[in-house]
Formats: C-alpha cells, sequence, structure tokens
C-alpha cells in the first residue's frame, strides 16, 4: 500500500492546497509554491503531504524492487523512482522561496532546486526502464507497454519545464503524472501477485 498511498497524497495535496491557497495559479506555478516559506497553508501541505508522499514513494521504490526480478532496467527504474521520490522530502527539509527561482543563490533554495530537477531529469529514463524491465516480471506485458506511454507523458513534461514554455506549473503537472500514474499502476500490479509484494506492503 506505500506506492498507492504516497501517491495519491502527491496527487491530492496540491490540487487541495491549490483550492484553499488564495491567488495560487496551478499553471503557472510549481507545485513547491505551495509549501514555500511564508505561503498560507505551508506547513500542512508539507508535513502532511509533501513528507509522507516523499517517505511512502521512497519506501515503495525499495519494497517493490525487493519482490520484482533484480534484473538491471529494474534497479535502474527504482533508482529513479527514489531519487524522484526524495525530492518530495527535500522540499519539506529546504522549501523554496517566494516564486521558486530557479537562478537563486540562496542556499536552501540552490539544494531544492538540486533534488527537484535531479528526480525530474532522472524520470523519463526511469519510465523507459520500467517499461524494459517489465517484460521480465510475471504477466506484466500491459505494465510493460504502460510504461512506454507514461514515459512519453514525463517527458513531454520535462520538455516544456526546459525550454521555459508558459505555464510552468501545468508542463510540471504532466510530468508528475506519468510518474505518480505509473507508481499507482505499479502498486496495483504487485498488489495482485501472489509472490513477495504481497507480505512486504507495496
Amino acid at each position: 500500500m506505500t506506492g498507492i498511498t504516497g501517491a495519491l497524497l502527491a496527487i491530492e495535496f496540491p490540487i487541495i492546497g491549490d483550492l484553499a491557497t488564495p491567488d495560487y495559479d496551478a499553471l503557472r506555478q510549481f507545485i513547491s509554491e505551495l509549501g514555500a516559506g511564508g505561503a498560507t497553508n505551508a506547513q500542512w501541505i508539507n508535513h502532511f503531504g509533501f513528507l509522507p508522499a516523499g517517505v511512502l514513494l521512497t519506501s515503495f521504490s525499495v519494497l517493490a524492487w525487493m519482490a520484482l526480478p533484480r534484473k538491471g532496467a529494474t534497479t535502474a527504474g527504482f533508482l529513479g523512482t527514489a531519487l524522484y521520490a526524495i525530492g518530495y522530502i527535500a522540499a519539506v527539509f529546504f522549501p523554496c522561496g517566494a516564486g521558486c527561482a530557479v537562478d537563486s543563490e540562496d542556499p536552501v533554495q540552490l539544494l531544492h532546486n538540486f533534488f527537484g530537477i535531479a528526480g525530474y531529469l532522472t524520470a523519463p529514463g526511469a519510465l523507459i526502464c520500467f517499461a524494459i524491465g517489465a517484460r521480465a516480471w510475471p504477466d506484466a506485458n500491459l505494465l510493460s507497454r504502460l510504461g512506454w506511454v507514461y514515459a512519453a507523458v514525463a517527458a513531454l513534461g520535462l520538455a516544456g519545464l526546459m525550454t521555459d514554455l508558459p505555464y510552468r506549473g501545468l508542463w510540471q503537472r504532466i510530468l508528475e503524472a506519468g510518474v505518480l500514474i505509473w507508481c499507482l499502476t505499479g502498486a496495483l500490479y504487485l498488489a495482485r501477485q501472489p509472490f513477495k509484494s504481497r507480505s512486504i506492503g507495496t
């Protein structure tokens, strides 16, 4: 349940935060701005949303890796999702400043940017690794094909962010959707399997 609960938290809390935060524009602002220093609902967004989501998704990455055939592509995929998940944890301990400026020289903002960018840059590649690695998993042909779809969605979002297109919040959410929907799909797949995943809480 770690993957399912973590992904749902990561999906739901930005939506709740958007609705609860005056003057926040989800299409134009980063998700991290909901938890930025001085933001209206930063404390509960960080400690009840981002932090548990990051911990649960990191746990899912480790537990799922333990349950599945440990091929190179599978290992690389879960390393990528773990790095992505750690970005949520880092956002709590290194919250962005107002506007989450990517060119800021503030040390806390620099650490925030480092972990976030590292997770985003590796996300499409991690999903490609899952698409390849899932071929060796039992009854996972559909999951393998979906991995390519989710990778394309994440790559589209990353391209929008990297090329500084308008609506940066929208592009970020497209990227996140690719990763989080894969986590949900992967966790549901594992929950239906009769092997080790049943006993390790994926």
